[in-house]
């Protein structure tokens, strides 16, 4: 199985795929998992995350180039990771 994990700055990042893995919500893959997200306000409607969570550190965007268009995807720190798990599964 392929890791989504990424380095960034000499820490690691996670894919909202792979976050939703690890936190395993019970029937909640990726897609419900960005939903959740959003309802959360964790993420904006647009997917970029709030603004309170880029200033922590807790998740950024990664900027994606495939077949000449850029795309931003969001990705999630270990630090934020854990901070999510605390905040949906109590």
């Amino acid at each position: 199985m392929k890791s989504n994990m990424i380095e960034i700055d000499g820490e690691n990042w996670y894919s909202v795929s792979e976050v939703s893995k690890i936190i395993a919500i019970k029937n909640c893959g990726r897609n419900k998992f960005m939903l959740l997200l959003r309802q959360e306000h964790i993420l904006q409607d647009n997917n970029f995350p709030s603004q309170y969570y880029l200033n922590m550190g807790l998740a950024r965007m990664k900027e994606v180039v495939r077949n000449g268009y850029t795309f931003y995807t969001p990705v999630f720190s270990t630090k934020g990771i854990n901070y999510l798990k605390n905040k949906l599964l109590c």
